[in-house]
């Protein structure tokens, strides 16, 4: 019996796959160095949306212009996770696929 080896996530990229009238977004890569033990349960935060994104000056097409020109939108989006994970003992890599709904709501918060 061989043992048992660490994995280690290394990068994960993010796509956005738009419904209906919802907006294209760009893929998000993000290298991430995290590391899961054998025989462990472990939560890996996967950033979707950043603060940045939303910043008036910010060209990304999930910004605050969309509430400033449109009033409250939403959005709906299926959420493609690629998580390249790497076994430490070994070095063999593969890469892990998760998928979720995602509903993007830009609504008047009362903020300035």
């Amino acid at each position: 019996m061989d043992d048992v080896s660490s994995i280690k996530l290394m990068h994960y990229t993010v796509e956005f796959i738009p419904h209906e009238d919802s907006p294209d977004v760009p893929d998000k890569e993000i290298s991430h160095h995290f590391e899961i033990k054998p025989n462990t349960t472990v939560d890996i935060p996967i950033r979707i949306i950043d603060q940045e994104d939303k910043f008036i000056t910010s060209t990304h097409p999930l910004n605050h212009n969309d509430y400033m020109l449109f009033g409250d939108v939403s959005y709906e989006y299926t959420i493609r996770v690629y998580l390249k994970m790497e076994e430490v003992s070994s070095g063999d890599k593969e890469t892990i696929v998760v998928e979720f709904p995602l509903y993007y709501f830009d609504v008047d918060d009362g903020c300035i």
